[in-house]
């Protein structure tokens, strides 16, 4: 329910009403402090990998949670030639006052050379959420 909450108005777009989803998830609404928070998405080669930097990011309390997507396809245009590898996504959620550290540990311990790292705010969510993500974390020093 918790990503679901994060994610549905990324799916309908800013303007959604939120009645038009509250059935899908209760007491979603604007929230004036959303804003703080962001979701970056990062791919890597495998699970253990994934497991690793996560466990790197949440000792390091630069984000309250990490969702780790297995049997992700990947295509893509490296080097002048078509790729297409197996990869796990990760769906991670931030302070957005965080997103420069988080950023610079993902450089420095990624596997890849020119790793992935997307970043976007979070406009609308689960107050109950929200202050959950709040509360996981301190802001940035």
């Amino acid at each position: 329910m918790r990503i679901l909450s994060l994610l549905i108005p990324f799916i309908f777009g800013k303007t959604v009403n939120c009645t038009l989803y509250k059935s899908a998830a209760r007491n979603i609404c604007k929230m004036s402090d959303a804003e703080n928070y962001s979701i970056a998405f990062v791919t890597i080669s495998d699970k253990q990998a994934a497991d690793k930097l996560s466990d790197e990011m949440l000792n390091k309390k630069l984000v309250a949670c990490v969702n780790i997507v297995s049997g992700v396809e990947s295509r893509y245009v490296w080097e002048g030639k078509v790729n297409i590898d197996s990869e796990v996504l990760m769906i991670i959620k931030t302070r957005t006052s965080r997103l420069k550290e988080l950023g610079e540990l993902i450089k420095d311990k990624h596997p890849y050379d020119c790793p992935e790292f997307i970043t976007t705010k979070i406009d609308d969510g689960n107050s109950a959420d929200l202050k959950w993500l709040g509360k996981t974390f301190q802001k940035s020093k």
